[in-house]
């Protein structure tokens, strides 16, 4: 398995990828367009683990706030909560995390490890 993969766009991605092959995690399929029945584009995710039906989503804080007005943060997190409603709707579960616990790499797996091997769904 390489250490590369040129779809993460981020350090908090690599290092979210590197936490999961330092935790033998299942390695996740990066920046996956999801589409709806009709085949419209729902969303492009960091993370898609799809034997499990799990999205994963590593979140930085910039897209929220830097150069943004408090009513622009306002919109950003409406459009995000219901992209994820989205997803949900069409069955999969959703997991966000952010740089805490990539900070916490055991914290990470863990965390990753109970939502893909959770037997609710």
């Amino acid at each position: 398995m390489s250490l590369v993969d040129a779809k993460c766009e981020s350090v908090a991605e690599t290092l979210s990828r590197l936490t999961f092959l330092d935790h033998d995690l299942p390695i996740p399929e990066t920046q996956v367009e999801i589409r709806n029945h009709h085949g419209v584009l729902v969303a492009r995710v960091d993370f898609f683990w799809p034997e499990f039906g799990v999205i994963g989503e590593c979140d930085g804080f910039g897209k929220y706030f830097n150069g943004r007005t408090p009513t622009e943060t306002r919109e950003q997190l409406v459009k995000e909560k219901d992209r994820d409603a989205e997803l949900v709707a069409l069955g999969y579960r959703v997991i966000h995390w952010h740089w805490r616990d990539i900070m916490e790499p055991a914290r990470l797996a863990a965390l990753i490890r109970r939502v893909l091997f959770s037997t609710a769904q």
